[in-house]
């Protein structure tokens, strides 16, 4: 009986902290969460699919040099990549491309999407009048 008394003893008196009641998740929101994640990791599944059928696709169309190339600016430049990819898919859908594209030929591919991308930058001066307002009309030509 008194080994009893002694646990008891024990469990009384340690530090009890209290803590609020936690929140029950009702099984809705955990349904819809599940839905997001599936839908999610469906989407990405996708994008996933897609992205190997257009490298399956580009070294069926590249050359090994040019491919090579291509994966360069991938690391470097994505969107670049991007760009003459859908360049390239585009032209052989059209019938365009007859046989494996070359290192130059991709590189004239590289060269047209970059001076499209260019911007061209204008330098426009705006001139003001030093001082008075008639020294517009002095004419300084002949110095």
């Amino acid at each position: 009986a008194q080994k009893t008394n002694q646990t008891t003893n024990v469990h009384s008196t340690r530090n009890f902290c209290w803590r609020p009641p936690r929140k029950l998740r009702t099984s809705s929101t955990t349904i819809m969460d599940e839905a997001k994640l599936k839908a999610a990791q469906e989407q990405s599944q996708k994008i996933q699919a897609i992205k190997q059928k257009r490298d399956a696709m580009m070294k069926q169309l590249l050359e090994p040099e040019a491919m090579e190339r291509l994966t360069r600016i991938k690391l470097v430049k994505p969107e670049m990549a991007e760009k003459v990819t859908d360049m390239i898919l585009s032209m052989a859908s059209k019938g365009a491309i007859k046989s494996k594209l070359k290192g130059d030929t991709f590189k004239s591919y590289l060269g047209q999407i970059t001076e499209a991308n260019t911007k061209k930058s204008v330098i426009k001066f705006a001139r003001r009048p030093f001082g008075d307002e008639d020294s517009d009309s002095e004419n300084y030509d002949d110095m």
